[in-house]
């Protein structure tokens, strides 16, 4: 059982990691569609702006969610000492969370090649 814990512990810090990556990218995303929308002078820009912002601030909402459930879970872990239990809670979750950050990383990846291509051409 121990080693199971301590592999899916690993994996959750490893996903805890990879989210916060994606926060700080957001936020230097939002950085740079803030700088465009300041100096923006057509209304077609600043909605593309309010779009993209509102993407990844979506995004953002699901960081969080994610993460929190990540760490409860973690606690919910921690607190059962049936052995069998503990094994299949870890295994579904596992199964469950892994499915969900990469369901995210793909959606995530979408909207960051958007707004890279915007911002790609307002640089042109």
């Amino acid at each position: 059982m121990g080693n199971t814990i301590n592999t899916h512990q690993q994996v959750y810090k490893e996903w805890l990691n990879i989210l916060t990556f994606y926060e700080q990218d957001i936020k230097l995303l939002n950085g740079k569609l803030t700088i465009i929308e300041k100096n923006s002078i057509s209304k077609e820009i600043d909605l593309m702006v309010i779009y993209l912002k509102h993407s990844l601030n979506l995004q953002q909402e699901d960081i969080k969610s994610l993460e929190s459930n990540l760490k409860e879970q973690n606690t919910e872990r921690q607190n059962i000492t049936d052995e069998y239990m503990t094994n299949v809670n870890i295994e579904n979750t596992y199964a469950f969370y892994q499915n969900k950050i990469s369901q995210f990383e793909s959606l995530f990846a979408s909207s960051r090649k958007e707004v890279i291509q915007f911002l790609k051409n307002k640089q042109s």
